[in-house]
């Protein structure tokens, strides 16, 4: 029997460290020829080129830079409007039996839509959910209507696919694959974390992780005041903070790091900014994602 093409789309290292468990049996059966594109923030030196992780793991037959140089909202639509070019021209090029998209991330919508124009199937993971306070709940559900195949992770998602028009019998339960990735994760020890980022945990620690809300109209930035003004007022906290996604106002978010450069005179070393903690992909961390960003500055609400 002829093996099936299946093109496997990649955006960010969030859905990656989610997909990675299914990307390699399909990278080692002889049943199905993986197609591997990378797009989005693996292609981004601010968001630590992990284009390189993945290249420990696969080969990765295109890749396809998207990202504008700042992350306005118009950017974004323009980075769509960028890939949806790109993705159809590869998969003309390509010729997959089969499209395997994951999740709900903007830069994986093109795809969905270059596929269904070009008659290929489309095979989608996680439909169903609802993410409150994100674009993601519409980008999700369109990409299940432009699908044919569906797996959801619990019944009430199944259901949900069903009763906006799919056919029963094209979805399945097969539960979430990040349990998968937990699974097979290897816990680092206390001490090799300490070590690896140059931090030493205290009776009482922080991670602290903040991303724009991309469906409402929010304030973030005096969101953001308040909290930096709770961690202020905190005896006894040790906080670790993690870079925001490549979502627009991500950038901003991110020039916390002079925040913390500015705290670490009277906080000692007890404050990280690191873009990826005990998730990195290749077992190291890296904070060059916010080296060039402009000196942060809190907005004031009068």
């Amino acid at each position: 029997m002829k093996s099936k093409k299946i093109c496997c789309l990649t955006g960010s290292r969030a859905e990656y460290g989610i997909l990675k468990p299914l990307l390699k049996k399909l990278y080692n059966s002889d049943d199905f020829i993986m197609n591997l594109v990378a797009t989005g923030s693996h292609l981004s030196e601010s968001h630590g080129y992990t284009i390189n992780d993945i290249k420990q793991d696969f080969v990765v037959d295109k890749e396809i830079p998207i990202l504008e140089k700042d992350d306005s909202q118009l950017s974004k639509i323009l980075e769509m409007s960028k890939a949806q070019e790109n993705f159809s021209k590869h998969l003309v090029a390509a010729q997959p039996d089969l499209v395997l998209l994951v999740g709900d991330r903007y830069e994986i919508l093109p795809m969905a839509i270059a596929a269904y124009m070009l008659k290929i199937p489309v095979a989608h993971i996680h439909g169903g959910e609802v993410t409150e306070g994100s674009l993601d709940d519409g980008i999700r559900h369109a990409i299940t209507q432009l699908s044919s195949i569906h797996f959801a992770s619990t019944n009430e998602y199944k259901n949900r696919i069903i009763n906006m028009g799919a056919k029963p019998s094209s979805v399945t339960n097969v539960g979430a694959l990040g349990v998968e990735r937990v699974k097979e994760h290897k816990l680092s020890s206390k001490e090799s974390i300490e070590e690896k980022i140059n931090f030493k945990f205290g009776e009482k620690n922080i991670i602290f992780t903040f991303h724009p809300p991309t469906n409402e109209d929010l304030d973030f930035k005096f969101l953001f005041e308040n909290f930096i003004k709770i961690l202020d007022a905190r005896e006894g906290m040790k906080v670790i903070f993690t870079g925001a996604n490549a979502d627009s106002g991500g950038l901003e978010i991110n020039e916390i790091k002079f925040y913390c450069d500015e705290k670490k005179q009277t906080w000692g070393n007890d404050i990280r900014l690191l873009n990826e903690f005990l998730n990195s992909l290749r077992g190291e961390l890296n904070i060059e994602n916010i080296l060039n960003v402009e000196k942060f500055k809190i907005a004031k609400k009068y």
